[in-house]
């Protein structure tokens, strides 16, 4: 496939299978989209093609160091723990802070 590059159109497909979040039950309620998320689950072969690519090429896979999810290492605490050192910075400079937050869970925590 790296040869020709060329990729069967089948790589690009996956199966997305629904999971009960934690904490409910299916049977206390009547269930709804809310209730569950989704895990994609992709060909054994694709997986196993997609590690080796990244393992030989990772590091030319650079991402900016401004950017924290879907990252090794990184995630919500760190963000929080950003935020609140830029928060701490411009108010010892005597500016003041303004911080807007958006709850996209909605728009993503959703399944066809």
């Amino acid at each position: 496939m790296v040869k020709f590059s060329f990729v069967p159109q089948s790589f690009g497909k996956s199966y997305t299978v629904p999971l009960l979040k934690g904490g409910r039950s299916v049977y206390n309620t009547s269930a709804t989209v809310d209730d569950f998320h989704r895990i994609s689950i992709s060909s054994v072969l694709c997986k196993v093609l997609e590690h080796c690519i990244l393992d030989r090429y990772s590091s030319i896979f650079v991402t900016s160091d401004n950017q924290i999810g879907f990252k090794k290492q990184s995630g919500c605490s760190y963000a929080i723990y950003m935020l609140r050192c830029a928060t701490d910075y411009y108010i010892s400079a005597g500016s003041t802070v303004n911080i807007r937050a958006l709850d996209v869970r909605k728009a993503f925590d959703k399944m066809n």
